[in-house]
């Protein structure tokens, strides 16, 4: 017999669902990562430094 080819595209999509959950979960995980990191942190002369470099960091996704 075989595999019904209607099939054949389902596993495909499935897929790419639970990667783009993932990858939304990820990126909800390093918000509330850095926002906790923000209110933890106390502010200092240099802290505008500090803030736009983490920015870079999570846009470029090396957090």
């Amino acid at each position: 017999m075989g595999k019904p080819m209607y099939n054949f595209g389902k596993t495909a999509n499935l897929k790419k669902q639970q990667q783009k959950q993932m990858d939304r979960d990820l990126r909800r995980r390093a918000a509330r990562q850095s926002k906790a990191n923000i209110k933890t942190s106390k502010p200092d002369k240099e802290s505008a430094t500090a803030e736009s470099s983490r920015v870079a960091d999570i846009t470029e996704g090396t957090v």
